[in-house]
């Protein structure tokens, strides 16, 4: 029974906050809030934003360019970053990965994400499933998890996902792979790939603290 309700809690905060993104409610909705001031395409106001030090980059992570963006949550620290094995797109697909570093107790995820579709365009991750879908971690994907919003939008330039263990399956730690999604370069340009929103939970529904930090690209088709 305790387990169910738990369940329940978790499923209810990730259904409820994707409620509030589609009726643009950010300020009030979530419990966490977005430090960096980014353009949202869900709401016409941005969220004015606090300064992080960056974090220096790894050999997990070859590229990464701006300033982390803070979100203030309940308890521990995070890192959600996009990592690619090249800094440079062009007609072949190029893999970019979702990643989440240092997390503690993760039992829940929504990520957001903003890219310029002048430059970049997403592949389907799955060409046998209605709709234009990424590719989830094998960690949600292991018949443990529940992917309860999967969907990006090469007009807008968004990508949008959210999922969450199911009951028994245990809390997440450390470092992995929130979904991974394929690029290709369609006009030479700069371009910034970048969390619009990032929010994090326990098995218990309670917010994470997590700084997020963008990806810069060059294509050159």
């Amino acid at each position: 029974m305790v387990q169910t309700t738990r369940l329940m809690r978790v499923i209810a905060v990730l259904v409820l906050s994707l409620l509030f993104v589609s009726c643009a409610t950010y300020e009030t909705a979530t419990p966490i809030v977005i430090a960096k001031e980014t353009a949202s395409p869900w709401a016409d106001t941005a969220t004015p934003a606090a300064i992080a030090t960056p974090i220096a980059p790894t050999r997990q992570s070859p590229t990464w360019s701006g300033t982390p963006t803070v979100q203030v949550g309940a308890r521990s620290l995070a890192r959600a970053s996009l990592e690619a094995l090249s800094s440079s797109v062009g007609s072949s697909p190029l893999r970019v990965d979702i990643v989440l570093d240092n997390v503690v107790d993760l039992y829940g995820a929504e990520v957001h994400l903003r890219f310029d579709p002048a430059i970049l365009q997403v592949q389907d991750a799955d060409s046998n499933t209605p709709g234009e879908q990424i590719a989830p971690g094998e960690e949600f994907s292991k018949g443990r998890g529940f992917v309860a919003l999967n969907r990006f939008d090469n007009k807008r330039g968004t990508i949008d996902l959210a999922a969450t263990l199911v009951n028994p399956a245990e809390p997440l730690q450390g470092r992995l792979v929130l979904a991974s999604f394929a690029v290709v370069g369609v006009k030479a340009g700069d371009t910034e790939v970048r969390f619009s929103r990032v929010l994090l939970a326990d098995r218990n529904a309670n917010a994470l603290r997590v700084i997020s930090e963008s990806l810069t690209l060059s294509a050159k088709p």
